[in-house]
Order: C-alpha cells, then structure tokens, then sequence
C-alpha cells in the first residue's frame, strides 16, 4: 500500500498564539517529509507505474495460459507449471502489497542519479515453443505410423487382374509418405511373371477409392519368363479401375532356353488406353533396344558392343545392330549383322515361335578366319560364304539342334593344314603328312543337325589343282576324299588320298 505525504507551511493562530499548519497551495513548490523532491517523486511514480503494467502483463499470460491449458487437456498436449509461470505472478503480487518497506527505503534513499531502472520484462511465455515442438514430434510420429501402415491388398489385385487379362497376387501393400505419396508393393505375381518389390506414384484417391491410377510404377526384380515376351509387348494395361503411364523395371530377368542378356533396365511408355507406347530396354556390353509400335506391328531396332547368339550361346558377335517388326506370332527381321572372327556376318531371318519355334533366313559372312572352324583342316584363309537356313524345335534353345543350313563358300589365300598334296603326288600317295598352299577354295557346303558336308570343293594353286569332298559327323569323324594333279613338264601326274581320323587329326592314305 502506498502512503501520501502532504507538506504544509506553518502561521499563528491570531486568538491562541499557537503556531498551525495551513495547506500549501497546488501550484506551490512542494517537498516531501523525507526530503525527495519532485523529481524523486517523478521517478517513484514511474517506478510504480511499470511494476503495475508488468503485474497486469503477467497476469495477462497467466490468463492466456490458463485458457491454453484448458485447450491442451482437450488435445492431450501437456502444459506445465513452468509454462504458465503463475508462481513467479503470485510472488510479484505478495510482494507489491506487502512494500518490501526495508527494499523500498533503500531504494527510496539512493540518490536519484545512482537509481537503476527496474528489470526487463520478462520474456514471453515458451508455451508456443513447446506447442510448435509437440505438433512436430506428432508430426513425425505420425508419419512413422502411415510409413509403415499397412493397407489391404484386394482391392488393388482385383482392379490389376481386369486390367492385365490374368491373375495377379500381392504378397503385401503399405504407405510411403516421406517422398511424396506412393503405394508399396512386395512379392507380386502376374500370371506366369514375378516381381519382387513395385513402387507406385499414385493420387490420394487411388489408396481410399476404387479408382486404381498411378502416373509411374517402377519394377525391382522383374523375372519374366521368355514364352511371355511376347504377350508382355502386346498386353493391354487399362481398365475402368486401374490405369499407368509409365513403368519402369529394374534387374529384369529373361530365364529360358534361349540365352539371353541377363540384368536388363527398361523404361515403358504408354498411351491413354494402356497400350504401349514405346519402350527403351538396356543391358550389358552396351546393349539398346528400341520398341515402337507401327500399326498393328512392333518396330525392334537393337544394337550392343556386344551380343551372344541366343541359339547359339557359344558364339558372341560385336557390333551388333538387328532390325525388325514383331507381331504377337513372331517377328520378321529384315536386317541383323554383328563381327565374328575378324570378319562380318549379317542376314535376315523370319521368327516364328506360337505352336512351337520356327526359324528361316539368309546368313552372309565376310573375310572371316577360316582356321577358327577346323584348323587342322585349313590352317589359314579368309572365308566368305553365303547360305539359307532353317530351324525348327519346341524352344529356342533347342532351334540349333534342329538346324539346316546349305550353302556355297570361297576361302582365299589359304593353308591345308595337314595335306602336302605336291608330296602326295610325287609319291603316287603313299607320304601325304605336310601342308599345302592354295590361292583360292571354292566349294558347297550344308549343316544338317550338327554334320557337315562339303560337296564340289576345287583347290587351285598354280599348277596343282584338286578336287575333293568330306564329310563331317556331329562327332567330329572325318571321311572323304581328295584327287589332286599337277601339271610337270613331262605330262600330268595325279593322286588320289583317302581321309580318316577326325578333324582334330586327319589322317590320309
């Protein structure tokens, strides 16, 4: 409580003699009893003034505290005693109403130039902070909690099957949120197909509605099994409920008889009504396919450093490119070409495999090392050769075992590898064991199911010529025959060698 101290200026009482005190007037410079002047007086009321508004500050908090307490029981955030600091407003209080008289008195008698200003204001109250942080650690909870939320699969399997024509299972479904909304899927199966993780950009819509749309599926560990190639390039993927725009699949896996690229990447685009619109596929050594629809067929445009046969796994070309159109029945391929012991191949070929595969074609080869074939045979030469081809099995894998190939061939500049022919002749064919030098071969030659027949083959070499025909059998035996003559300056000597052993080591007599 505070006390106000009039100062009066004292007369004589005219009847007594008695000195009495009379008022001074307002506007009279005034003193108070202890000595403070007026300027004392100033700062004590300015003193006053902000202890008063800091009490009315706090006691404003503390209400707005209050208020928010009450609201945070309602949403299950706690709010402390430290929040509210109601403590620290009842004891201001206290102490504004009990004077603190021995504080006041010091500090009423501290001259005027040495009185400190009362203390800041107090900070605001850290109840938004913690609020602002509670929301937060919600937050996060919150989206740990849909991170891993589970969500029922049914739905999303019966809009799939009708959209692709065949059954798919989902093993389980779940939420991602953390980089923007996707479905999650694991362990899929369609069809024949396998998939191990699938990762879907879909609207919000697509996780509450019946509407399955996702702008992008991306593929993780795709096995597709080669018979279902080419129902997967022609399928269909749209429905009422379920559509895509886009897929892309990583470490796709092509297992089958056939061997192909393994670990392949593809990126697939495809239009409104689910068809494809292109694809792009890339594998080891370089390998790029190009897949574009072109009316009702499918234009392929393949190219690789590096690129093994897939019915023929031991035979690997370089630079390869193949050019075709594929229907759902098989492909035409106008074009297809690689590098093969230091020459060229190239050829087309028609592709048939619904009921069974089928195989036709035209195969050319160009300065191709003729000793990589049989070395024992012709040791050195520079091959060329064309020829038309068939095969014909239940699986790809089984097109070489049932191959046929027929054909006519010209190796220059050559080396038999085991015939000294000149010897043969000079002794009437009883010492053959050497090798001989040839200008040019030319001959017929056909594979039919790993055996080779060589028909019609001249040697020329200057003065020596020859005539000879071999059979090889899918074991490698060596039969046949050679007549070769060279013209001397006594007439025309000529001998006539039989061929045995295998092509490993051929053997005449």
């Amino acid at each position: 409580m505070y006390v106000a101290i009039v100062n009066a200026n004292t007369a004589t009482d005219p009847a007594t003699g008695n000195q009495v005190s009379q008022p001074v007037d307002r506007g009279q410079e005034t003193r108070l009893d202890d000595g403070k002047d007026q300027h004392e007086q100033k700062q004590e009321d300015e003193r006053r003034k902000r202890e008063a508004d800091e009490i009315r500050r706090k006691a404003e908090a503390a209400t707005a505290a209050a208020k928010a307490k009450e609201k945070a029981k309602d949403d299950d955030i706690p709010v402390g005693e430290d929040d509210l600091d109601m403590d620290e407003v009842k004891r201001e209080q206290a102490a504004l109403k009990k004077g603190k008289p021995k504080e006041r008195e010091r500090e009423e008698k501290r001259p005027a130039f040495a009185k400190a200003p009362s203390a800041a204001p107090r900070g605001p109250s850290n109840l938004p902070k913690v609020a602002a942080l509670g929301l937060l650690g919600l937050l996060v909870i919150g989206l740990g909690v849909v991170h891993v939320m589970p969500l029922g699969t049914a739905d999303f399997e019966r809009a799939a099957t009708e959209a692709l024509g065949r059954p798919v299972k989902i093993g389980s479904a779940k939420l991602w949120l953390l980089t923007g909304l996707e479905l999650r899927f694991s362990d899929v199966q369609v069809g024949d197909a396998r998939i191990a993780h699938v990762a879907g950009a879909a609207s919000f819509g697509s996780v509450t509605g019946p509407k399955k749309e996702f702008s992008r599926l991306d593929l993780d560990g795709l096995t597709l099994p080669q018979s279902a190639i080419g129902d997967a390039l022609f399928a269909t993927v749209r429905s009422d409920n379920f559509s895509v725009e886009r897929i892309h699949v990583k470490k796709l896996e092509l297992p089958g008889s056939a061997t192909l690229p393994k670990n392949l990447d593809a990126e697939v685009q495809l239009d409104a009504k689910g068809s494809l619109r292109g694809a792009t596929v890339r594998g080891p050594d370089g390998l790029l396919a190009k897949i574009t629809p072109s009316g009702s067929d499918i234009e392929v445009d393949v190219t690789a450093a590096g690129f093994t046969i897939p019915i023929a796994p031991q035979v690997t070309l370089s630079s390869f490119a193949l050019k075709g159109k594929a229907t759902p029945r098989g492909m035409a391929i106008s074009e297809w070409g690689g590098q093969l012991f230091g020459g060229g191949i190239s050829g087309t070929a028609n592709v048939r495999w619904a009921g069974g595969w089928n195989v036709d074609g035209v195969v050319t080869v160009r300065n191709v090392n003729a000793a990589v074939f049989a070395p024992a045979l012709i040791s050195q030469g520079s091959a060329e050769g064309t020829g038309r081809f068939t095969m014909a099995a239940s699986d790809a894998g089984g097109l070489m075992n049932g191959a046929r190939l027929d054909g006519t061939f010209k190796v220059s500049n050559g080396i038999l590898g085991s015939f000294d022919l000149v010897r043969a002749i000079q002794s009437s064919g009883k010492q053959a064991v050497g090798s001989t030098q040839f200008t040019e071969m030319n001959g017929a030659a056909s594979y039919d199911r790993g055996a080779v027949a060589l028909r019609n083959v001249t040697i020329g070499a200057g003065a020596l010529n020859a005539g000879a025909s071999a059979d090889i059998a899918p074991s490698g035996a060596l039969s046949g025959r050679i007549v070769a003559d060279m013209r001397t300056a006594g007439g025309v000597q000529r001998a006539t060698l039989q061929l045995g052993g295998n092509v490993r080591e051929p053997q005449v007599r």
